[in-house]
């Protein structure tokens, strides 16, 4: 598995079950490194506290359906590039 973080401007990653756990962790790395963090999952108050703290924009939702990876995805864009990074 080849693991990579890009300072480059507009990186842009996705994460799903990014409101807590591993994935939070995950958000606040890329954050750190950088990196605009769209977090995925599906609890709303704690997903878009997370985002708050990183920076990053929340896309409510299971990450199994296609129209929410289809917001995360439009949500990467809109930040200023294509998906760059998907945990």
């Amino acid at each position: 598995m080849r693991t990579t973080t890009s300072t480059a401007p507009n990186t842009t990653a996705i994460v799903t079950g990014a409101g807590t756990g591993i994935g939070e962790a995950v958000c606040e790395r890329l954050a750190a490194e950088g990196v605009h963090v769209v977090l995925i999952g599906r609890r709303a108050v704690v997903l878009e506290a997370a985002a708050a703290r990183v920076g990053g924009t929340a896309v409510v939702g299971d990450a199994s359906d296609p129209g929410v990876a289809a917001r995360a995805v439009f949500a990467c864009v809109e930040a200023g590039g294509g998906v760059d990074i998907v945990v």
